[in-house]
């Protein structure tokens, strides 16, 4: 398997730490960022094999993130993590073709599943713990 550098936004620091503590079980190097605008500084700074990101953050939200980082990479694969049920995000909408959109909660079983579906197009994970973020 792989290893990657992943970078992981959210404004909620708990979110950023099981996620983090999650890709650490796999070996994955992972950075953290608080917000969209410090995700796209670091960005610019390092190279990163995957983002993961949420929806709604402070000074820069994951969908305009997810738009800057395209520009800059369009093969970034890039994952959008969203606890709104009512709001629908598609592919196009975050213009990310090779990118993955996953609902919270979601198990640890989920999230690697579509994690390694959205880097290796693999959707089995062997990871069965259950994880509510």
């Amino acid at each position: 398997m792989s290893k990657y550098k992943v970078l992981i936004v959210d404004d909620d620091m708990y979110v950023r730490n099981i996620v983090k503590e999650m890709l650490s079980l796999m070996d994955h190097s992972c950075h953290l960022a608080s917000d969209g605008a410090e995700a796209l500084s670091k960005t610019g700074e390092e190279h990163y094999d995957a983002v993961i990101t949420d929806v709604q953050m402070p000074r820069m939200d994951g969908i305009t993130l997810t738009r800057e980082l395209h520009k800059r990479n369009p093969s970034l694969p890039v994952m959008v993590m969203t606890g709104f049920t009512d709001m629908e995000i598609d592919n196009d909408q975050i213009s990310n073709s090779k990118g993955i959109i996953i609902s919270k909660p979601f198990t640890a079983a989920e999230f690697f599943s579509s994690f390694n579906a959205m880097m290796r197009g693999s959707s089995s994970s062997s990871d069965s713990a259950t994880i509510y973020i």
